[in-house]
């Protein structure tokens, strides 16, 4: 979101936001203020990844998920407006209107300056030529995706989880992907680690071809933040599993049955 007050992008000066919240005659359109200011996409529901975009500053790592949760009633991996409105409303139920309206103010000049790294690739492979000048800086932004603890090293377990889900690998291949990664072999990948090995694997790939795929990978794992195993992420990594194996068995012309009833599950969700 951008700090101008144009028709097309809403101010982020605190003195006319306190204008803009005194024509509302309830509390919930001030709250569904502060929602469109975290709906970035225009979607109607706040993802995962635009909540986790915009309070990583905000909050302690190990605090977004359970925060997350709090919001998401059902546990679909989304925030809809209606969840954010209940919560909000519960939550200042007790304070004067005068307490809630500033609140309310600092809250919205702070998610409209605030901005969710796009998931899109396409708009991913924009940003990547704006602000990556090299390939290193372009493999940084890659293991930023992947770091979803923000530990800065990557474990198996962190790199498989997300992997898996993205890429149709086997474990095995995986593996192999991440071993040639760990260049000292401690079981542990470091930013620096990664990004040397990371380069020099795809040195032979066109940079075109190398920032576009990169950008693709970078959106697909940004979309899925499996940090704190949160359901929902457990949920698209088993999914992903699932097509993974029926695309091995097709490919090595394994039991048809089989694969039907994989894909039984998978349409049933």
């Amino acid at each position: 979101m951008g700090a101008s007050s144009s028709a097309s992008t809403p101010s982020t000066n605190p003195r006319d936001i306190e204008k803009e919240i005194a024509k509302h005659t309830t509390r919930e359109q001030t709250i569904l203020t502060w929602f469109e200011a975290m709906d970035d996409d225009g979607s109607g529901d706040v993802s995962l990844w635009e909540f986790v975009s915009q309070f990583k500053d905000l909050l302690q790592h190990n605090q977004l998920m359970p925060v997350f949760e709090q919001y998401d009633k059902n546990g679909d991996g989304k925030i809809t407006k209606e969840e954010f409105v209940a919560h909000i409303k519960n939550g200042y139920a007790k304070e004067s209107d005068q307490v809630f309206r500033r609140k309310m103010v600092k809250a919205i000049a702070i998610f409209r300056k605030n901005k969710t790294s796009p998931s899109n690739p396409k708009i991913v492979l924009k940003e990547l030529k704006s602000i990556c000048h090299s390939r290193e800086d372009v493999a940084r932004e890659l293991f930023k995706a992947l770091d979803d603890n923000g530990d800065n090293n990557l474990s198996w377990e962190e790199f498989y989880n997300q992997m898996a889900a993205v890429k149709l690998c086997t474990e095995d291949e995986l593996k192999k992907q991440y071993d040639s990664l760990d260049n000292n072999n401690d079981s542990v990948i470091s930013e620096d680690e990664f990004v040397k090995s990371f380069v020099h694997l795809n040195a032979s790939d066109p940079d075109t071809k190398f920032r576009k795929e990169t950008a693709e990978m970078i959106g697909n794992l940004r979309s899925i933040y499996y940090a704190e195993s949160p359901s929902h992420a457990r949920m698209m990594v088993r999914r992903k599993v699932m097509e993974r194996t029926i695309w091995q068995l097709e490919h090595q012309d394994g039991d048809k049955k089989k694969i039907q009833e994989l894909k039984d599950k998978l349409a049933s969700g």
